[in-house]
């Protein structure tokens, strides 16, 4: 389904699309929050699958669907999308327009091979296999190389997600590359404004056992009941967006973040439309903020 500034859906559309798809994957097509569906249902009474239907489904043992009660009554409901967060309604009009095109393009695709893939994609597989790894176990290397830092189980899967993401905003007209000369900062150009965005990988935090036997302990300022710990990969990636502009002095007129992550149910490869459209988002909010504060 589109993204339009807001739109209507039957009451017979709604109950089809929850008995299709999860309550997440609905909500993510409406552009609104799982508990916004939920009570939408509620409020048009209509009946929604519990996620034991989903799993048994999924064993190939589904239960049968809960009939619409009143199916003759099937009015108009007006949803109104709450991925817009700008007031301006220009810039919401152009923001809603890109997010349809996003939503409707379906050019995020993740390959299975890296033969093939987009040249930057190429230079920075080679930049990667040739880094040092942190003592964190990330490997980031720099300089003409698209901004990844992961795990050495993650780099080419990381690799597959960035070359469908050039290739998409590429497929869209937009242009992406680097901030700057140093060629650091991965960025894309979307309605005249660079954004720019990284995967990165999560870790957790594990206690080292004998939690006292920091050398240090007692020295240099270093507390003596100070807990040893490790930073250890877990596999999770998420992409990171910023945009930062500094004013005169500089001073950080605009300074925006905001990011996708993965979950056990939906993986990164299903969300990369989703983090498009929150693109578009961060660049309608940046350009309100532009217009109040300039540079």
């Amino acid at each position: 389904m589109k993204i339009p500034l807001r739109f209507t859906i039957t009451r017979q559309e709604l109950y089809n699309l929850v008995w299709s798809k999860t309550l997440a994957k609905a909500s993510e097509e409406l552009g609104i929050s799982k508990a916004g569906l939920c009570g939408l249902c509620c409020w048009n009474k209509v009946p929604c699958p519990t996620s034991l239907y989903w799993r048994r489904k999924a064993i190939g043992k589904p239960e049968e669907a809960k009939p619409l009660p009143h199916p003759e009554k099937n009015p108009d409901i007006e949803i109104q999308p709450g991925l817009l967060t700008v007031r301006d309604p220009a810039l919401r009009k152009e923001a809603a327009q890109e997010m349809i095109r996003i939503a409707s393009s379906k050019l995020f695709k993740v390959g299975t091979d890296l033969r093939g893939c987009h040249r930057l994609v190429s230079r920075s597989r080679q930049l990667l296999l040739k880094a040092t790894y942190s003592e964190k176990g990330m490997v980031r290397a720099f300089g003409g190389c698209l901004e990844i830092i992961v795990s050495k189980g993650n780099i080419r899967r990381a690799l597959l997600l960035m070359d469908a993401i050039v290739k998409g905003f590429e497929g869209l007209g937009y242009k992406v590359g680097f901030k700057d000369e140093r060629m650091r900062e991965t960025v894309v150009e979307v309605m005249g404004l660079k954004v720019i965005f990284k995967i990165r990988e999560y870790w957790s935090i594990k206690e080292l056992e004998n939690t006292n036997a920091d050398p240090l302990a007692g020295q240099y300022g270093v507390p003596v009941d100070r807990r040893r710990i490790e930073l250890v990969p877990t596999g999770r990636l998420r992409i990171e967006i910023e945009y930062y502009q500094e004013g005169f002095g500089g001073r950080p007129i605009c300074w925006l973040k905001d990011q996708v992550s993965e979950t056990k149910a939906t993986p990164m490869e299903e969300r990369l439309t989703q983090f498009a459209i929150t693109i578009i988002n961060t660049v309608a909010r940046a350009k309100e903020r532009l217009v109040q504060c300039p540079v």
